[in-house]
């Protein structure tokens, strides 16, 4: 039995690869429209970002669930005691490719609870203020 689930995670992961293959190399893909977005928000393509997305489960998050949201390396937001609604990020680069191996992770991981998994965004640094153009101020100065 484990002989066969190795083999469908193998073809799960080379299925994910594709897809992402071609979402990167596609640019109205849905992934590369999402890196696009990513990186007019600031953050420069290709750079490490902590990324948001929200589980959404019928009832509320199994501790089973989250557990094995945790042991995909996603970090998890604990829910409301009633909420079927969970937070979770993950650091990987901004990019078509990232963003769609991640989302498909978490989408399978999901899937077993009955629950899906949406992107929400990068979310910024505490201490980072992002950049902001400055328009030169042509005031004439009397003397």
């Amino acid at each position: 039995m484990s002989s066969t689930n190795s083999f469908r995670g193998v073809m799960s992961l080379l299925a994910d690869s594709i897809a992402a293959t071609a979402a990167s190399l596609w640019p109205w893909s849905e992934a590369s429209i999402e890196a696009r977005r990513i990186a007019a928000d600031g953050y420069a393509a290709g750079q490490l970002a902590d990324v948001y997305y929200l589980v959404s489960f019928e009832e509320s998050a199994p501790e089973t669930a989250l557990a094995a949201i945790r042991a995909a390396g996603f970090a998890v937001r604990e829910p409301g005691p009633l909420s079927g609604f969970v937070t979770v990020k993950v650091r990987i680069r901004i990019s078509a490719y990232d963003l769609t191996i991640a989302g498909a992770r978490l989408d399978h991981i999901a899937e077993q609870f009955g629950a899906f998994a949406t992107l929400i965004g990068a979310a910024r640094t505490t201490n980072e203020e992002p950049a902001r153009a400055t328009v030169p101020s042509r005031r004439a100065v009397a003397i």
